[in-house]
């Protein structure tokens, strides 16, 4: 006979005398639901958190990382730049290190070898990784521009 873990509390509650007793049931279940609560919040964040690196430390990390989520910074090469259609496969470098990267979608404007990039994906075959998202920065952007004469002091 299948007794289901409900039926085994409200048989404890029902043998609990006092008011003690009854209040030490609903303690140890509220501590079951939120370790439950916690344990499922933990499993579904899980598969959203990734990690942010540079392509030297994904290097020396001993495929620690591999198979993970991860976001990853970096520049891209001129050699090995391969572009077909909405197709791209690149190196991302940084301190001496590389990876080919392979990303399908629509790329940034900004998107062009020597830029620095961050690409969101994850590692496979050894020095391969799939990016799944592509994000590059135009420092001209961030750069102060030259000031207007009448601004500067004399």
């Amino acid at each position: 006979m299948f007794i289901s873990p409900l039926h085994g509390i409200m048989n404890l509650m029902s043998q609990a005398k006092t008011q003690k007793g009854i209040r030490w049931i609903w303690v140890i279940f509220g501590l079951f639901a939120a370790f439950l609560v916690a344990a499922f919040g933990m499993k579904a964040i899980e598969g959203v958190v990734s990690f942010y690196m540079t392509v030297d430390e994904l290097a020396n990390s001993d495929g620690q990382y591999f198979g993970r989520r991860l976001k990853l910074a970096g520049y891209v090469l001129e050699e090995g730049f391969v572009q077909e259609r909405n197709r791209y496969e690149f190196l991302v470098a940084h301190e001496g290190h590389s990876i080919r990267v392979v990303y399908e979608g629509i790329a940034p404007d900004t998107f062009v070898p020597g830029v620095d990039v961050i690409v969101e994906g994850r590692t496979e075959d050894g020095n391969l990784f799939v990016a799944d998202h592509l994000m590059a920065k135009c420092a001209s952007k961030y750069e102060p521009g030259e000031a207007p004469a009448y601004w500067q002091s004399e």
